[in-house]
């Protein structure tokens, strides 16, 4: 079985082969690709688009799989077609897996595939989706800082209003790729009944995530945590909710007035000077306005490692996304068995459960966050008992040997052509969940 993927980012081991930078991004691809890689049946092709790579296609190929980087100088669609139309005829795979919709390369891989008669073999992973982030990009940020860009947005063109645009327009996109494929791999209800509105045709194959290796092998314990503390992955931008916890942080600083946030992540919303961001100065003023200068620390990008040591030495895991499908850093503090508050929104209610494994809240309510955070505070037993069913569940969720089986027979059914749609069955395996 001939499998190419395209992907968003590299894992270590193309990184290495390629010459280009490791990525603290996309770890959780490594143990399924490793899988892959391992397997005596598949013939595994990884392609990449990167800036870091040499220019042009470049081919890497050691005794288990090829590894295709493209640096392109010409960025245009037809250029982009052609380039995966040449990587396609070169490497003849039989499966296709586009990994993500979010950017204009799953569009151009669809369209080389329907040039080279290869549509029928493409399958696409839905990860996050742009078309309907897009109409979610501006919660609870206020007029003026959406209009009037910083001074580093205004020379990058990009403004909070532009970074909307520029996502709508990736969901044109994403749109037309959906639209033009047969198979789609999700999760949850959310992507299976957004991607069933762009094209109610598509087969859906249900198939859950493997999260990052060192988050399996490790558990949160109440007495190394320091008290009062909370963790959150990312702030970078306003789909990532950071301005309704900051104002969450302050109705419980008023109860808890050593409360401290530790923020990990691209830090734009933390720059200053030249490189301040309209959004940073949002979050820089709410910062300001409730005096919470001292209690929320910025500590960088961090490697899978760091990361899972920033889970364990805070006492709450917070996700205050305003959409999301199931975010990853969910699954992985479910894994730790750390006690967990996350908005309700997109795909998160299908893994992880509200009362019971943590609480969900409503995304634009920073007082219902506050209150299930103060829940955890003043009860250790609850944060044993809740973390211990959020780690059970999270083991069935993402079993690595049932997701690469899984896989693998999706794979299967495609290389077959026995695959027909399969509604009932895919719905039944999320309200399973």
């Amino acid at each position: 079985m001939k499998v190419m993927w395209l992907c968003n980012t590299p894992t270590a081991a193309v990184a290495k082969a390629c010459k280009i930078p490791k990525s603290a991004q996309g770890g959780w691809l490594v143990s399924v690709a490793n899988e892959l890689e391992q397997n005596k049946d598949v013939e595994f092709t990884y392609v990449l688009l990167s800036k870091e790579a040499v220019q042009g296609i470049q081919y890497v190929t050691n005794e288990r799989s090829t590894y295709v980087t493209v640096n392109m100088s010409d960025g245009s669609d037809s250029a982009l077609i052609a380039v995966f139309e040449e990587v396609l005829k070169n490497q003849k795979p039989e499966i296709i897996h586009i990994w993500g919709t979010e950017y204009k390369h799953s569009w151009a891989m669809v369209e080389a595939a329907k040039k080279v008669e290869l549509i029928d073999q493409v399958v696409i992973s839905i990860q996050g989706m742009a078309s309907m982030y897009a109409m979610h990009y501006m919660g609870g940020i206020p007029g003026r800082y959406q209009m009037l860009p910083s001074f580093r947005d205004w020379l990058r063109k990009d403004s909070l209003k532009m970074q909307k645009q520029n996502m709508y327009l990736r969901g044109k996109y994403e749109i037309s790729a959906i639209k033009d494929v047969k198979h789609a791999i999700g999760r949850t209800f959310w992507d299976y009944a957004c991607v069933k509105l762009l094209n109610p045709e598509i087969n859906y194959h249900f198939n859950n995530e493997t999260l990052r290796e060192n988050f399996y092998t490790s558990e949160w314990e109440y007495s190394k945590c320091r008290k009062h503390s909370i963790f959150v992955s990312q702030s970078h931008y306003p789909i990532k909710g950071f301005h309704y916890l900051v104002e969450a942080v302050a109705i419980l600083k008023e109860k808890y007035p050593d409360v401290q946030v530790y923020v990990s992540g691209h830090g734009n919303a933390f720059k200053t000077g030249v490189l301040e961001t309209a959004y940073g100065k949002y979050i820089k003023h709410l910062m300001r306005k409730h005096h919470l200068t001292e209690n929320i620390q910025y500590v960088g990008m961090l490697d899978a490692e760091q990361m899972k040591q920033q889970f364990l030495k805070s006492e709450v895991f917070v996700s205050p996304s305003v959409i999301e499908n199931s975010p990853n850093s969910v699954g992985e503090a479910m894994l730790l068995g750390m006690p967990i508050v996350s908005s309700n929104v997109g795909g998160v209610s299908d893994i992880l459960t509200h009362g019971k494994d943590g609480w969900l809240y409503q995304s634009d309510a920073p007082y219902l966050l506050a209150y299930y955070v103060s829940q955890f505070f003043e009860n250790q037993r609850m944060e044993y008992e809740f973390g211990e069913n959020a780690k059970a569940h999270a083991r069935k969720t993402h079993n690595k040997e049932e997701n690469i089986k899984k896989l693998l027979e999706i794979y299967e059914e495609l290389l077959q052509g026995k695959v027909t749609n399969n509604d009932k069955e895919s719905e039944k395996k999320i309200k399973a969940k």
